[in-house]
């Protein structure tokens, strides 16, 4: 008769379970560890219970990967999407109070309150990303926009297309396949500043979203300049205030050749009057009444000291 094989104790379950953030079945655990083991590591907290009967090392129960491994665990045929999708692919941050999950058309299921279940017919883009089967990037993309606060609707498009997850166009073909999406006229707004030759989500957010209004009329935006003999395009330019405005972050700027090109350009900026001032993704959409405070000032001292 074959010997039944030796389940493991707690040492060997914690050291299991913390060596990466994936979720885990308590029958599969219960395989290969005693079942006081088991029971041990979630009395302590050690383990948490995220789903019915689906587990997590503690450490990870705000991890993207983690929960998206869980809703894997939990229901193997739901894709993942939303903003905890795109979490996911962008491979960093921490999961939200809710996550969403696509399932096929007619099927249902009771779900915890903090995962949304929307029912459809599954497309046939699905990937597996970090071992979680999610829907398509754009696909995701407009499921954060759907959940989102009206007012943030517009933060996983600028997030998708600034991390280049996805294009303007790949988002206009999937959301002619979702007749029901909400608010699906600001979205094709949105899209139509790309349609029209716009290249950077940072400069569709400050022109349209953030340095609006009067106070900011002035500003012309990807002039082409000569500065110091070198052709110049600034993404924004108060000419009469000598203020020239730089959108772009670590994520295409961070490698030594491009920041010593940043510095050159700024220096010759500087050389000829301007002042540079320089604002990230994260600046526009988490600090735009801070970026419009500055421009303004910016402003107003350029004009002071060019009437002085």
């Amino acid at each position: 008769m074959e010997r039944e094989p030796k389940r493991l104790g707690l040492s060997a379950l914690a050291t299991h379970v913390a060596r990466r953030p994936v979720a885990f079945a308590a029958s599969g655990l219960l395989t290969h560890f005693t079942r006081n083991a088991v029971e041990r590591a979630v009395s302590d907290g050690l383990l948490i219970r995220v789903l019915p009967g689906v587990y997590l090392h503690r450490d990870f129960r705000r991890n993207p990967i983690a929960i998206g491994s869980a809703l894997s665990v939990w229901w193997p045929k739901a894709l993942v999407t939303g903003e905890l999708a795109l979490a996911i692919h962008r491979g960093e941050g921490i999961a939200g109070p809710r996550a969403m999950v696509v399932v096929q058309h007619h099927v249902r299921a009771r779900a915890p309150r903090w995962l949304r279940v929307r029912s459809a017919y599954l497309d046939s883009e699905a990937v597996t990303i970090r071992g979680v089967r999610c829907t398509s990037i754009a696909v995701a993309v407009l499921d954060a926009w759907r959940e989102a606060p009206r007012g943030r609707r517009q933060e996983p498009v600028y997030l998708a297309l600034w991390d280049r997850l996805c294009t303007a166009q790949e988002l206009l073909d999937a959301q002619q396949a979702q007749p029901r999406l909400v608010d699906r006229r600001r979205l094709l707004a949105l899209l139509a500043h790309f349609q029209d030759g716009a290249t950077s989500p940072l400069e569709v957010l400050a022109k349209t979203e953030v340095l609006v209004g009067p106070d900011f009329a002035a500003l012309e935006w990807q002039p082409q300049m000569v500065i110091a003999g070198r052709d110049r395009a600034p993404d924004a330019l108060h000419r009469a205030a000598r203020v020239a405005i730089e959108l772009g972050g670590w994520k295409y700027h961070g490698k030594p050749a491009q920041r010593e090109r940043d510095r050159l350009r700024d220096n010759d900026f500087n050389a000829e009057g301007y002042s540079t001032l320089h604002f990230t993704l994260e600046d526009l959409l988490r600090h735009a009444d801070q970026v419009r405070a500055t421009v303004r000032r910016a402003i107003r001292s350029g004009l002071e000291r060019g009437s002085s």
